[in-house]
C-alpha cells in the first residue's frame, strides 16, 4: 500500500493491519520525523508524490490520499500517476474539498487556500485516468471553525 501526502501518519495508524507493505510520501520532513515516530511505515520517503508514483510503475495494490488532493486544482497528473503505479485491479482512493453545488467551474481555489472539486470532475478525471468501478460519496472531511468541511471519497480500480 501507498500512502501519499502522508503527513504524520494518521492514515498509517488505520492501514497498517491490511498492508503487507506501507509506504508512506509527503514533502515535508518534519511531517515524515512525526510518521516515522509512529513506526507504521515500511519505508518512508520525502519527495513530489505524482513523481514518486510515476517512478515505481505497477508496484502497489492500493493507493491511499486523504486530505492532500485539496492543494491541486487540476486531478488529472495525480490520477494518471496513481494509475500507473498501481497493478492490475488496484485501487487509489482519495478525499477532496466539494465544490459549492452551484458552482459551475470543476474546481476552485477557495479563500482558505485549498481546492474545492465538482462531483462530476472528480469522476470524470478517474475516467479519463482508466480507472473503473468509480464509487463517489458526499462526506464530511472534518470540522473547521466548528463547520463541517463537505467532501467527495473517491474510490476507483484498475481493470485487470
Amino acid at each position: 500500500m501507498l500512502d501519499i501526502g502522508c503527513g504524520t501518519g494518521l492514515c498509517g495508524l488505520l492501514l497498517r493491519s491490511s498492508a503487507k507493505s506501507l509506504v508512506g510520501v509527503d514533502l515535508s520532513s518534519k511531517m515524515l520525523a512525526k510518521a516515522r515516530e509512529r513506526e507504521v511505515y515500511d519505508e518512508l520517503v520525502q519527495a513530489e508524490l505524482c513523481a514518486f508514483m510515476r517512478s515505481r510503475p505497477a508496484r502497489f495494490d492500493l493507493v491511499n490520499c486523504a486530505d492532500t488532493l485539496v492543494y491541486f486544482g487540476e486531478l488529472s497528473e495525480a490520477a494518471s500517476a496513481a494509475r500507473l503505479c498501481l497493478r492490475p485491479q488496484g485501487l487509489f482512493g482519495f478525499t477532496v474539498e466539494a465544490e459549492p453545488e452551484d458552482s459551475s467551474e470543476p474546481y476552485r481555489l477557495c479563500g482558505h487556500g485549498r481546492y474545492g472539486h465538482g462531483a462530476d470532475y472528480v469522476v470524470s478525471i478517474m475516467q479519463k485516468s482508466g480507472f473503473t468501478s468509480i464509487e463517489r460519496e458526499s462526506v464530511v472531511l472534518r470540522k473547521e471553525r466548528g463547520e463541517d468541511v463537505r467532501g467527495h471519497m473517491v474510490i476507483g480500480r484498475i481493470p485487470g
